[in-house]
């Protein structure tokens, strides 16, 4: 016994020896400064200072940290990964320039030039990021607002429209203005809007009482008629005007009576939606219930029904 622990001290101390052999203090490559993780947002924030941070992206540098909270796992997942070249740019300094350029581009050699790279390198480097960033915000920021501001929680805490009560929210079509296409005549007036007189694209947006949207379409070129984006978007519709629970007690503890759907604020002033539910196509109605002359955000009070309920 007295032999083996010998053997065992004697194995101790080797390995002390081996230890000592190396330092303990830190190596640091940079004189001891530690190495940014997003150089060219810190070389931003150090020569404008915070106030330059929302100037370019509309967020401040307290906001854009937890943007980047949110967003890094899931980047860091996707983005820049797998075989093939890497990008040189860091995941956080990519959601800097990303947010730069979704506020100031008009096109992509200024906004590259500002960052000093290649106008081809950079635009396929903010589309790919887009590609992996969109997604996630949707579903964290849009969709999650869907689900939890439902019409019983705007109804409680009293976030309502004040004279419409019993729209859930407000829907429109925005329309964003781009350059001119390049092709021919046919293809290029596609994109032209009567409405605005300019070329570009249309998108829904949906957004509830308290300011948050809850929907954004795909785009659609400029010619499309507002009214048609609205009936192609129209299942999104069905499924979140559609009471839940409690939403029949919406107004001083009183029952609704816009039966099995709640209202909606629409900007066009057609009266028939086309709603498909459970497969089945039913002509829908849009029904007016109070003047708009009131209502001083311009919008149509309208509430959805069957057909055969009228």
């Amino acid at each position: 016994m007295s032999q083996g622990v010998a053997l065992l001290e004697n194995l101790q101390n080797q390995r002390q020896e081996k230890r000592a052999r190396y330092s303990t203090a830190r190596h640091d490559d940079d004189g001891g400064q530690d190495v940014s993780t997003s150089p060219i947002y810190d070389a931003y924030l150090d020569s404008q200072g915070p106030d330059g941070i929302p100037k370019l992206t509309n967020f401040s540098p307290s906001k854009f940290t937890l943007l980047w909270a949110e967003v890094r796992n899931h980047i860091a997942r996707l983005w820049n990964v797998g075989s093939g070249r890497k990008s040189n740019v860091s995941a956080r300094d990519m959601l800097f320039i990303v947010l730069t350029s979704l506020k100031l581009c008009g096109t992509w050699d200024i906004v590259a030039a500002v960052f000093q790279q290649q106008t081809v390198t950079f635009e396929k480097r903010v589309m790919t990021y887009l590609d992996v960033l969109h997604p996630f915000l949707y579903r964290k920021f849009v969709e999650a607002a869907a689900e939890k501001w439902r019409m019983t929680r705007l109804a409680s805490m009293n976030q309502r429209f004040v004279n419409f009560p019993h729209a859930r929210y407000a829907t429109d079509v925005t329309f964003q203005q781009t350059n001119i296409p390049s092709g021919s005549y046919a293809e290029k007036k596609l994109f032209f809007s009567g409405k605005h007189h300019l070329y570009g694209h249309k998108v829904e947006m949906s957004v509830l009482p308290n300011g948050l949207a809850i929907y954004c379409s795909a785009f659609a070129k400029g010619s499309v008629l507002d009214k048609a984006i609205f009936e192609g978007n129209v299942e999104f519709h069905r499924i979140n005007l559609a009471k839940k629970g409690s939403d029949d007690v919406l107004v001083r503890g009183r029952t609704s009576a816009l039966g099995s759907y709640t209202a909606v604020l629409v900007r066009w002033q057609d009266r028939n939606l086309a709603l498909h539910e459970d497969g089945a196509s039913q002509t829908y109605q849009s029904e007016q219930t109070s003047r708009t002359s009131s209502d001083e955000t311009g919008y149509r009070y309208s509430r959805c029904l069957p057909a055969h309920a009228y």
